[in-house]
């Protein structure tokens, strides 16, 4: 088994979206005859603190970002920042494409959460995330999730939460070998993202 690094959560989620990205997105120049450096912003939310769409789209485009990934919130919590859920993200993306694409997302401890992940998924989904929920990366629920987007070959985002974070048990870290879902390896944060062998 291969030892990776640790990584920072900027370096996961920077690792893990631009990968997906890179793999078949295009930019969408706003002049036809101008060929733009492709600006990817990996890590946007709709509805982020009462932002709305039309500011978030301004921001963007003033920013000269060419391609963002909308990480949706699950049902509840809203990523403690009132984001908006898979519907929103999904309506937006519609109303914008080739400018934006989306994840799906799921609050990782609900009964329903992979199922309601894998319907966006097959809507066009990209991976999975921001799961930033209150539930440990290494727990049951958590492997689920993960679980699913290995089914569908997309990366997963998350906020990099352990045991100790959520009720203050001692750390088990993503680099030592998981046992709690057989056939499952997630020997590194890489191979949870999916960006590893």
């Amino acid at each position: 088994m291969k030892h990776c690094p640790d990584l920072t959560r900027r370096e996961f989620l920077i690792g893990s979206v631009a990968g997906c990205c890179a793999a078949g997105l295009r930019a969408q120049p706003s002049d036809d005859n101008a060929k733009l450096e492709p600006i990817i912003d990996i890590h946007q939310h709709s509805n982020y603190s009462g932002r709305t769409n039309k500011q978030l789209l301004a921001h963007q485009r003033a920013m000269g970002v060419t391609q963002t990934v909308l990480l949706p919130a699950g049902r509840f919590y809203g990523l403690d920042a009132d984001c908006g859920g898979n519907g929103t993200v999904v309506e937006f993306v519609g109303d914008h494409p080739g400018e934006f694409v989306f994840f799906a997302n799921e609050v990782s401890d609900l009964p329903e959460a992979p199922e309601e992940i894998r319907t966006y998924l097959k809507r066009g989904a990209l991976g999975v995330g921001e799961q930033k929920f209150r539930v440990a990366c290494d727990s049951p629920e958590f492997h689920r999730i993960a679980e699913v987007a290995q089914e569908f070959e997309g990366p997963l985002v998350g906020a990099g939460l352990r045991e100790a974070d959520v009720d203050h048990r001692p750390q088990r870290r993503l680099d030592a070998p998981a046992s709690l879902e057989p056939g499952l390896e997630f020997s590194t944060q890489l191979r949870l993202a999916g960006l590893s062998d």
